[in-house]
C-alpha cells in the first residue's frame, strides 16, 4: 500500500485522494458485513472480520495522515 515515489505535488494529492477513497469504501463494506441482520455470522468469522477491518483502517488513516503531513511541507 505504501508509495516511497510519490514526490510531486499532484502526485501526493491524486494519492491521498485514493487511499481517503480506500478508506470510504473500507468504512462502507464493514457497515454491510457487520450491520447484516438476515444472515447468520459465527462469532469467531465476526471478530476476525471485525479486527481486519480495524486494521486496515489504522493503517488506511496512517496513510492519510502521512499523505497530509507531506503536502504541509
Amino acid at each position: 500500500m505504501e508509495r516511497l515515489d510519490v514526490t510531486t505535488r499532484e502526485e501526493l494529492l491524486a494519492e491521498l485522494e485514493k487511499v481517503e477513497q480506500d478508506l470510504a469504501d473500507l468504512e462502507e463494506e464493514r457497515r454491510a458485513f457487520l450491520g447484516q441482520t438476515g444472515v447468520h455470522i459465527g462469532v469467531g468469522l465476526l471478530k476476525s472480520r471485525r479486527r481486519q477491518y480495524e486494521r486496515e483502517e489504522e493503517q488506511l488513516r496512517s496513510r492519510i495522515a502521512a499523505l497530509r503531513a507531506r503536502l504541509a511541507e
